[in-house]
């Protein structure tokens, strides 16, 4: 009789931790309980689900260029050519949290619905109502901003449809330069926050993340 009561529980204690003795699942959906946005993630997904590159026009032509990749898994992937100071290869590894906070903000800020002609109508409207007090400096050493978002499904509010297999891709010259010169462009502002986040990645991948034999 004990040794039956014995095998009971220790059944019944497996019945109950099995949920943390499975592997995770491969597709994981997050749902924010505030404003209803949701997406999954494909962890076994091959393609990333954050691109992050920089294009600068003084180089010309097609080469090598400094990217960031962010996979479903939480890798962290950084390249750097060899023409920049810190060239090389760096991976870091996320929590699942962290990845969850970073796909979060990036789709809840404006890269997602950026709209090209209603900033430049904007920036149009905010010059001219500056003069002549002040106008709008031109920069010389442009550099292109891309990111792209891929997700299995995406619901940007409870209002809103599931969009499967979303994808997104944000491009914008001198984004972070021209979001300190119109402050009070809201649109513009979201972006450029992103990117920055994104570009603090990129710093913690390359001081934090291991760096890849070439």
């Amino acid at each position: 009789f004990s040794l039956l009561l014995l095998l009971r529980t220790c059944l019944y204690v497996l019945l109950l931790h099995a949920p943390s003795l499975q592997a995770a699942p491969p597709v994981f959906t997050h749902e924010a309980s505030s404003d209803g946005l949701a997406f999954t993630l494909d962890r076994n997904a091959r393609e990333p689900v954050i691109s992050y590159r920089i294009i600068d026009h003084m180089l010309g032509g097609e080469v090598d260029r400094p990217r960031l990749q962010v996979f479903a898994d939480g890798r962290v992937h950084l390249h750097r050519p060899v023409f920049m100071k810190a060239a090389g290869d760096h991976e870091l590894q996320l929590t699942a949290a962290e990845l969850n906070t970073l796909v979060t903000g990036i789709t809840r800020s404006r890269l997602i619905d950026f709209n090209h002609q209603n900033v430049t109508d904007a920036k149009r409207y905010s010059m001219l109502s500056r003069l002549p007090q002040r106008t709008h400096r031109h920069k010389s050493d442009s550099v292109t901003t891309v990111v792209e978002v891929r997700l299995p499904a995406f619901r940007a509010s409870r209002q809103g449809s599931v969009v499967q297999n979303f994808t997104r891709v944000f491009r914008y010259t001198d984004i972070e330069y021209e979001a300190r010169q119109f402050t009070e462009i809201a649109e513009l502002v979201s972006a450029a926050s992103a990117v920055k986040t994104l570009r603090a990645l990129e710093s913690r991948t390359h001081s934090e993340g291991r760096r890849l034999k070439q």
